[in-house]
Formats: structure tokens, sequence, C-alpha cells
């Protein structure tokens, strides 16, 4: 299950979506506070310098700007996106929360079709011997005429039918083995 929890794709995305709500919920929380801003720029007029060819220093400029600004009132608009950012958050959370538990209850269901369709499987096997089995007996009791044709005809008709039903389970089994791997995220 661990696994399962680990590897699914859709768990990733749920889990991408809850991380970009919680940076959303906090940059519209950082919205509300106060901003200080810096610019600094250093500038030279290379055109004037160039015709000029006087002194390099005339034609250099310094820029330096500080901001600072208060949010005083927005209509309560920052106030609303944080609440709608909180409600996004706690659906998103709940919503992983659900898909965890439908992936661990996919896991289990699948794990446990494995089980049965091991056991049975086994118990194919086990019919599939009694059936060559009696096919060796009746045939045996043809050979010394005991036994009539038909008998023998059924003997095989159920061998036959018994290794139908057997390569039928393995293959349910085979793929109750492919579902509980793409449960897990293995498989795409």
């Amino acid at each position: 299950i661990d696994r399962a929890l680990k590897n699914r794709a859709e768990l990733k995305e749920m889990r991408a979506k809850i991380k970009a709500a919680e940076w959303g919920l906090f940059l519209s929380r950082i919205d509300r506070y106060p901003k200080i801003t810096a610019e600094y720029s250093y500038d030279v007029n290379l055109d004037d310098y160039l015709r000029e060819r006087e002194n390099f220093k005339d034609y250099r400029s310094w820029r330096a700007v500080a901001k600072l600004s208060f949010p005083l009132f927005d209509g309560g608009v920052s106030r609303r996106r944080e609440q709608r950012y909180e409600i996004q958050l706690r659906d998103l959370k709940e919503s992983y929360k659900s898909l965890q538990r439908q992936i661990m209850l996919e896991v289990r269901q699948n794990y446990l079709n494995i089980m049965r369709t091991r056991k049975q499987l086994e118990i194919l096997d086990k019919q599939v011997r009694n059936a060559k089995a009696n096919l060796d007996v009746t045939t045996g009791r043809y050979e010394q005429e005991v036994a009539t044709e038909l008998e023998v005809a059924e003997a095989r008709s159920l061998y036959a039918q018994a290794m139908t039903n057997r390569v039928r389970a393995y293959y349910d089994y085979k793929i109750a083995q492919a579902a509980l791997r793409k449960a897990m995220g293995e498989l795409r």
C-alpha cells in the first residue's frame, strides 16, 4: 500500500496541486502586508561621450530608489482572495485523503483477487490431476474391455474441460497480478 501511495501519478498530481494552493495562499497573505522595493541603476550615455570625447565622468549617471507602500484599502479583494485559496486548499486536502482511501481499497481488492485466483488455480491443478488419473484408469479399463468407448470419451471430455478451466484460471491470475501492479502505480 505504501508503494502505491508513493508511486501513483494521481497522488503526485494532487500533491503538486496542494503545494501550488499553499503557495497561492502564502502569496495572497503577503499582499496584505507593507511592501519595500528597491531599485538601483547605473547608466552611461555613450552617444554624447563619443561625440564630445571629454571627461567620461560627465556622461555617467547613478540612480537609487527605495519605496515603501502600505495597502490601506482594497475593498476586501485581498481578503476574499485569501479565503478562496483557503477553501481551495481545504477541498484539495479532502480530495487527496479520499483518493488515498480509494487507492488503498483498490490495492486491497486486487491483492485479495490475486489470493482468490491463486487458490482457484491450486484447486484446478488438483482437478486436472484427478481428471488425468480418471482418463488413465478409464483407458486402462477400456484396453481390458471392461469400459466402453463412451466412458473413455467422457473421461477425455472431463480432462479437456479441466485443462481449459485451468488455463482460464491461469490467465485470470495473470490479469489479477497486472491489476495489482497497476493499482500500485508500477504500470501506466
